[in-house]
């Protein structure tokens, strides 16, 4: 047998390992930290692949996700792998407090469990990270439904993208609908189905967790919006076919995401399974003395430009302006627009200023925009993030 990652040959005696043939253990399906208990069959992967995934791939899916971090907090069951005293006891702190692996959002919970506080929640960001450990889940669950010694060639773009995020930029999109924050059920994730096209080649699976579903593509460029939407069509009516009117009403109800969806201000791809499309965001392109009408797809969250520019110099004011940190980086401070913020009796701060506005979005004054607006009508534009058509009314543009 050999490693369905590096293709080594492989053996489960540790005694019999060599520099040619390579000891291999368990791998888990799902990983331990997410509650995964179920394995492959032993020979499939090696514990060189085995550790190095594990610490580049599988870590970050318990704290790269705000969700999976409450999940984690919550859920019992979830003991996660301990490999000494030390791990034993920052997975007891964790209970308490988590940390995203950025360091940015926290969930601090009370000893008793009676509170939770959620620190800087972003909800539906999309991140690198989470992106390769599903779609790692997806991997494993393909090899063991499919009884797989080794990977087909159709599958070597996903297994490059988990190892080392090759394509990255190519449109590794998600699907994700999130579990409903104050109702948590303690259950092993699954891959509940893997989907297939006309012709039968696999195309994407339905992977089940506490915390959330996630529909994830076997390719780059699989998930758009139409496809999440028919996908979760297909699920909805499945779901009211196979399952009682209670049951099925609860599943989808589980999912919803009550307490998560008011803050990601995202519009769902299907009225009931609340999909979200999550993709990697094209960044900003600056034009230099000028500032770029914009607007945000409300599916995928992605800044687009809507083709209409403007002088910066007839835009931005010095009196009424008000410098807010964004995370817009299509139009972003430079050096010369300083002396159109500042008065000329500022020029001594010109240095510290500039430190603390370079690479942030600008921020045009309230009563010029709304005065702009008045002019403006509405526009249709295809989304650069995940190809969905926009339909922005003035009100949605933005500097």
């Amino acid at each position: 047998m050999r490693c369905i990652w590096c293709g080594h040959e492989t053996t489960t005696d540790k005694s019999a390992a060599t520099d040619q043939v390579r000891y291999a253990n368990k791998e888990h399906i799902f990983p331990e930290a997410v509650g995964g208990k179920r394995c492959l069959i032993q020979g499939l992967v090696c514990k060189q692949c085995n550790d190095s995934l594990g610490s580049d791939v599988d870590q970050y899916l318990k704290t790269s996700d705000i969700s999976m971090m409450h999940q984690y907090q919550i859920v019992d069951g979830i003991p996660g792998k301990s490999r000494g005293k030390e791990d034993r006891l920052r997975k007891l702190t964790q209970k308490n407090e988590i940390a995203h692996y950025a360091g940015c959002t926290k969930i601090k919970r009370s000893k008793d469990g009676s509170s939770t506080e959620f620190n800087d929640p972003d909800i539906y960001l999309y991140d690198e990270k989470l992106s390769r450990a599903l779609h790692k889940c997806l991997l494993n669950s393909i090899v063991d439904m499919q009884k797989l010694e080794a990977l087909p060639e159709a599958l070597q773009p996903l297994k490059n993208y988990i190892i080392t995020g090759e394509g990255q930029d190519s449109g590794w999109a998600l699907g994700l609908a999130y579990a409903n924050v104050f109702d948590r059920h303690a259950f092993e994730p699954i891959c509940s189905s893997l989907i297939s096209d006309s012709a039968g080649k696999l195309v994407a699976g339905i992977l089940l967790f506490p915390s959330m579903l996630a529909v994830v593509g076997c390719s780059s460029s699989v998930i758009t919006k139409e496809y999440l939407s028919i996908t979760a069509s297909n699920l909805y009516k499945k779901i009211l076919s196979q399952f009682s009117t209670a049951y099925a009403s609860d599943f989808i109800s589980y999912y919803k995401g009550y307490g998560f969806n008011e803050i990601s201000g995202r519009q769902s791809v299907h009225p009931e399974m609340n999909l979200i499309i999550v993709c990697s965001h094209k960044r900003g392109h600056p034009i230099s003395g000028k500032l770029q009408r914009l607007t945000r797809c409300v599916y995928c969250g992605q800044i687009n430009p809507t083709g209409v520019e403007y002088e910066k110099v007839k835009i931005l004011q010095r009196s009424n302006h008000q410098h807010v940190r964004t995370k817009n980086d299509w139009n972003v401070y430079e050096p010369e627009d300083m002396p159109l913020i500042f008065d000329a009796a500022d020029k001594q701060h010109f240095d510290h200023y500039f430190q603390s506005y370079q690479g942030n979005g600008i921020q045009v004054d309230v009563k010029k925009l709304d005065a702009l607006r008045v002019n403006w009508s509405a526009q249709t534009i295809c989304c650069i993030g995940c190809g969905s058509d926009i339909h922005a009314q003035p009100e949605h543009f933005f500097f």
